[in-house]
């Protein structure tokens, strides 16, 4: 009864490491996904003129007005 109880042992041991290494890699995968949404979109243009900001807004509540169908 020994060899059976030591089998178990180990058995249950090797599940536990198991399952630790998922939890950890599951949560690693996690953070990169966060870390990853966190940067910034380098293609987006960073430099703003400030006279065209108005047309802009105009332009986007125009083109969403007509996407919902929204009476002008």
């Amino acid at each position: 009864m020994a060899d059976g109880e030591s089998i178990c042992k180990y058995v249950g041991l090797g599940v536990i490491i198991l399952v630790v290494i998922y939890v950890v890699s599951r949560s690693l995968n996690f953070q990169a996904k966060l870390v990853e949404g966190l940067t910034t979109d380098t293609t987006a243009s960073t430099s703003v003129d400030n006279d065209d900001v108005p047309a802009n807004i105009a332009s986007n509540n125009s083109s969403l007005e007509d996407t919902l169908l929204i009476e002008k």
